[in-house]
């Protein structure tokens, strides 16, 4: 009997836990990191990511405001100048799914060792969970 009341009440905590929802992830990023992470979003992936893909390509592509502001040029070396001071940084919140599609890439990328600078500190925001000072107490102020 004893055995059976552990046991219970081990798949009590157990459901209890996976039933929590997980905070997302919510990081002010300028404009620049907006495309930094427009860039990891793939591609592919089944139908039920789609919509999150999209509202998350919502959230991180510039507006047409944001676009004159930003007055974007190419670059004689390749890539594009921008204003990118003119464009107030934006929170963009990261849910559960989005969040494992960002990890999933950042891991995919950095088991080829094919990680950016830019990409690293992605990395230890999304995988080691290493939040910057600045990031935590700027979002912790709003």
């Amino acid at each position: 009997m004893k055995r059976m009341i552990i046991i219970f009440m081990m798949c009590i905590v157990f459901l209890t836990g996976s039933a929590i929802a997980q905070e997302p992830v919510r990081l002010k990023l300028n404009m620049l990191w907006r495309f930094e992470y427009l860039a990891l979003l793939p591609e592919k992936a089944s139908a039920i990511n789609w919509n999150i893909i999209n509202d998350l390509k919502v959230q991180l592509a510039p507006n047409d405001e944001e676009l004159k502001l930003l007055d974007l040029k190419p670059a004689e070396a390749g890539g594009v100048i921008g204003n990118w001071e003119a464009v107030a940084e934006k929170e963009i919140v990261f849910g559960e799914t989005a969040e494992k599609l960002i990890v999933d890439k950042l891991k995919e990328l950095d088991q080829r060792g094919e990680l950016s600078i830019n990409q690293n500190s992605m990395y230890k925001i999304f995988v080691l969970k290493e939040f910057p000072e600045a990031i935590t107490k700027e979002i912790k102020e709003d």
